[in-house]
């Protein structure tokens, strides 16, 4: 089960013009709340923003720039908890609809 004990970290995360590479041990959701950021992950590209989240698979090598100002979200989630946050996620109720 999933609770707030889990361990799993949260961070708030800028990134900035020159190109970083990481493939952390832990997977990742990315959820950009001000700016944006291209990310390439495990060699698919994409520009994030507040309408454009990723996933980011333990083990995948990915790479984040950007040339704005931005501020992400970035939930650190070891392989064994993503089920269970998935799980406790879909008993919850939408708390938001555009």
């Amino acid at each position: 089960m999933f609770t707030a004990a889990s361990s799993c970290s949260i961070a708030l995360r800028s990134y900035g013009s020159e190109c970083t590479a990481d493939s952390p041990a832990f997977s990742q959701i990315v959820l950009p709340l001000a700016g944006e950021l291209s990310m390439d992950i495990a060699g698919r590209e994409s520009v994030l923003d507040r309408t454009r989240v990723a996933y980011v698979e333990a083990g995948s090598r990915h790479d984040q720039v950007s040339n704005v100002v931005n501020r992400s979200l970035i939930l650190d989630l070891p392989r064994n908890e993503l089920d269970a946050l998935f799980d406790w996620l879909s008993g919850r109720e939408v708390l938001a609809e555009r």
